[in-house]
């Protein structure tokens, strides 16, 4: 949960911000959870087939749902880029720079989920997977403190001017 985080903020919109970061930090907890429970299953259970059909099990689950939280993280940030802030810009020009720091942070989460679904592609073999499995754990840990102090960031920046909105501003549509 980020340190700006108030459930009982007045305004919706700030409060519909809030939780989308929360939910955000809960599926990349879970994730990481996903990868310390795939690491944990090794072969010298009593029953290996049945440990190693675990372990393949987890390590389909995981990349299905780190594939997924990627998929969501650059949604969310797409979103960001293109609703969001373009009206702050113009209701705080005061801000310019900040913004535009927050667009460069989304370019940079890029390169950080780019590194994770290139790791989780590249595993093929069952034998990969310990190594696939420290890279994401680094990785994920990472990407769960540069998330935090993003969002802290992007709350501070921008729920000033979101506070004022009565609704979220709709995107100019193409001229045909």
């Amino acid at each position: 949960m980020t340190a700006h985080h108030d459930s009982t903020a007045p305004n919706l919109l700030l409060r519909e911000l809030h939780a989308a970061h929360s939910l955000i930090l809960r599926d990349l907890q879970a994730c990481r959870s996903l990868v310390d429970s795939a690491g944990s299953v090794t072969a010298d259970s009593p029953l290996p087939r049945l440990a190693a059909l675990r372990r393949m099990s987890l390590l389909i689950r995981t990349r299905q749902d780190l594939l997924g939280l990627c998929r969501l993280l650059r949604e969310h940030h797409d979103l960001e880029d293109t609703i969001v802030l373009p009206p702050v810009r113009v209701a705080a020009p005061h801000l310019t720079s900040l913004v535009e720091h927050l667009h460069a942070d989304h370019q940079e989460l890029d390169g950080m989920l780019e590194r994770i679904e290139t790791t989780l592609l590249a595993s093929g073999s069952p034998g990969d997977a310990s190594i696939t499995l420290a890279r994401l754990a680094v990785a994920l840990d990472d990407l769960g403190t540069w998330l935090r102090q993003h969002f802290e960031r992007e709350e501070m920046v921008l729920g000033p001017v979101i506070e004022a909105w009565p609704s979220w501003p709709r995107p100019a549509l193409p001229e045909t």
